[in-house]
């Protein structure tokens, strides 16, 4: 945590000034009430909403240093997984386009051309995929009637590999 104060991530004071500050007071008046409850012998609703307030606070609390000391490992994981979708997305246009040509064409095979920076398809495929998420490290050169192929983002890290047909292959 110095480190990261150091660096300047984040002030010293965002601990509790900042995003946290409302739900630690929220957990200190939520304790003093409670307390003042029971030595009244209070009603079971004002213990019930002081419950209530409580667990708002902790759940606060929760969220705040979640969001303070892991914030890079939680949009990873959602954006990793947003890459996946989106190359299944992919496989499926590219196996389609692929398919296509093969009715009409009656070759056994075709290129795939991709540009990375733009995702731009510029091959005999362009015609019906004009594009696809850029920034894939690893795309087909090369697309068969009954082949496999594979796609690679650097998000992602592991190559999903799928089947003519745009499934993927586990």
């Amino acid at each position: 945590m110095l480190q990261r104060i150091a660096t300047g991530e984040f002030a010293p004071t965002n601990l509790c000034w900042r995003e946290g500050w409302p739900a630690w007071k929220a957990l200190g008046c939520g304790h003093f009430v409670r307390a003042q409850i029971k030595r009244a012998k209070g009603g079971a609703l004002a213990g019930a909403v002081a419950l209530v307030g409580l667990t708002l606070g902790y759940v606060a609390v929760t969220k705040t240093a979640y969001s303070i000391f892991l914030p890079a490992a939680s949009s990873y994981d959602v954006e990793a997984e947003t890459i996946k979708l989106d190359m299944r997305n992919d496989a499926r246009l590219i196996a389609q386009a692929a398919a296509q040509h093969f009715l009409e064409a009656e070759d056994r095979w075709v290129l795939f051309s991709y540009d990375r920076s733009t995702g731009k398809e510029t091959g005999p495929l362009a015609v019906s995929v004009s594009r696809i998420r850029s920034g894939y490290t690893l795309v087909p050169k090369q697309l068969t009637r009954n082949g496999t192929f594979q796609l690679l983002h650097p998000r992602v890290g592991v190559p999903l590999t799928f089947s003519s047909g745009g499934r993927l292959v586990e």
